[in-house]
């Protein structure tokens, strides 16, 4: 982990976190926004009682006030998958000096496999490509998967040219 994130390269992303720009669907708690409605600590809105819905989520100090029976909805949140295509073409191998433009893009989706996968418990992945597909690791929150992604990445060699089809 050393080669792509040394310890003062950590220290300065720790407390960032990778946010979806639109909610995200998905199954699993996790920290992005839903379009459904679920647990969390935000609150959405409330909603007027209609006969089967949960009495569990009745707002009883409300009710107290008014007689009148709101469901309480808090804003939902799910986990997100983050797959980074990384372009192992030979236009990659460009330098005008060290490092290399490929180890700028290996640095830059280690920073983004740790922060999604340490920090934030979301699944990670890699498809490492030019011509065609090299390499493909499925996002994942396994255990041990930041190092399969960071040996993707460090054996993602410049070769033939870029097809993004």
């Amino acid at each position: 982990m050393q080669r792509f994130l040394d310890p003062e390269v950590l220290a300065g992303i720790s407390s960032l976190d990778l946010l979806a720009k639109t909610v995200v669907d998905g199954f699993v708690a996790g920290l992005h926004r839903s379009p459904e409605f679920g647990f969390s600590q935000e609150f959405a809105e409330y909603r007027a009682y209609t006969p089967g819905d949960d009495l569990r989520h009745v707002d009883w100090n409300l009710f107290a006030r008014t007689e009148r029976c709101y469901l309480k909805r808090y804003r939902g949140e799910t986990n997100s998958q983050l797959t980074v295509l990384f372009d192992a073409s030979n236009s990659m191998q460009y330098s005008s000096s060290l490092p290399s433009k490929i180890d700028y893009a290996r640095y830059l989706a280690a920073a983004l496999f740790y922060l999604a996968i340490h920090n934030q418990r979301d699944a990670a992945g890699l498809i490492v490509f030019d011509e065609e597909v090299r390499d493909y690791i499925r996002p994942s929150t396994r255990p041990g998967q930041l190092a399969r992604l960071f040996a993707g990445l460090e054996q993602a060699t410049p070769r033939a040219q870029t097809d993004l089809t």
